[in-house]
């Protein structure tokens, strides 16, 4: 087996913890996060209209379009539907162990900062249901 420079292994360690750097804020940031609401939720509506624009649908094509992308809204929806319990869990447990870390002057400045959180969650949830009706 051929022997690792020292800088070669530098670089090497570098890169790792970098890439470990990025898993890790972006796990951090996925489960502290409520599960998504998308807040930019584009409707079938729209994007059919979008598609028909730039494709140049004819009226038959634009009905299958949106036949096709009405099911997999109902998918996506069913799948979400489906995790959305176990999502809760883990970022309740995720929630716990942080909690359970935290000296009893940052307890109540963190379950404040979780209940904005979750508030801004259900305006989100809320405007996205609003705009895709």
């Amino acid at each position: 087996m051929p022997m690792v420079s020292p800088r070669r292994k530098a670089y090497l360690i570098i890169s790792i913890t970098f890439l470990l750097g990025v898993i890790a804020g972006a796990s951090g940031h996925y489960l502290f996060s409520p599960v998504s609401a998308p807040s930019s939720a584009r409707t079938v509506a729209s994007l059919t209209a979008e598609l028909s624009e730039t494709l140049h649908l004819d009226p038959d094509q634009r009905s299958r379009v949106e036949t096709i992308l009405s099911d997999s809204k109902r998918q996506y929806q069913e799948v979400k539907d489906r995790m959305h319990p176990e999502m809760l869990t883990i970022r309740h447990a995720t929630r716990k162990r942080v909690r359970d870390l935290l000296l009893e002057n940052q307890k109540p400045l963190f379950d404040q900062w979780t209940r904005e959180l979750d508030a801004k969650y259900e305006r989100e949830k809320k405007a996205a249901e609003e705009s895709n009706k």
